[in-house]
């Protein structure tokens, strides 16, 4: 690239600036030493139509290929998103693969931080799959750590009770799978699904839970 910064601007929904490479280089490229090598702004006020700063495709078939990458050899992030309106910094969407993917060698591979109350650093949604994964060759497949909640929130569901009093839960699950139930008392109890379902002729046969066993209840003091 020459040294020369080019600005494009768009009217017509064509892009202001078109990066092509067919071989092994790069279709656009960035560099900064002090401030940002690119940058996106999406002023859109169409609830019709969605503004993207900026949007990367990819239509490679090799974990290497990717719309958007970014690189980062200090401590600083190959890729950050902010978003002062309560939408996400960084959004990806996956088709067959991961919507974002985060490589580290030290530090968090995907770092996610939110700046109001309640709000969640991440945000994971599935269809159909699960909507965030973790998984470790050597150590746990995720660590949670917290100071003045649980380490893990489940939200509890509201099934409809049997005359005895037992909750009716799903029919699909999968062994090892924990399911938190409210019941008419506002009370929680926790369920472990403990037999998987087997194919039948015509339906599969359900899942089935057992309750599991706790002990007396502690007041929160602190």
């Amino acid at each position: 690239m020459g040294d020369e910064p080019k600005v494009g601007k768009s009217l017509d929904g064509t892009p202001g600036i078109k990066g092509q490479n067919d071989a092994l280089g790069v279709g656009v490229e960035g560099l900064a030493k002090q401030g940002i090598g690119v940058y996106g702004k999406a002023e859109g006020e169409d609830p019709n139509n969605k503004a993207v700063g900026v949007k990367g495709f990819s239509f490679g078939r090799k974990e290497e290929d990717f719309g958007v990458l970014g690189e980062s050899v200090g401590q600083a992030p190959g890729v950050k998103g902010d978003n002062s309106r309560g939408g996400p910094g960084v959004e990806g969407t996956g088709y067959r693969g991961p919507g974002v993917r985060g490589t580290s060698g030290s530090g968090p591979g995907v770092h996610g931080k939110s700046l109001q109350s309640r709000s969640p650093g991440v945000h994971g949604e599935g269809t159909g799959g699960p909507g965030v994964r973790g998984t470790s060759d050597e150590d746990c497949g995720g660590r949670f750590e917290s100071q003045k909640h649980g380490q893990i929130y489940l939200k509890p569901v509201k099934p409809e009770f049997a005359s005895d009093g037992t909750p009716k839960l799903p029919r699909t699950g999968a062994p090892g799978e924990l399911l938190a139930v409210m019941g008419p008392d506002f009370s929680c109890t926790l369920w472990l699904c403990v037999v998987q379902s087997f194919p039948l002729p015509h339906h599969p046969s359900p899942v089935s839970w057992a309750p599991v066993q706790l002990g007396p209840a502690v007041q929160g003091e602190v």
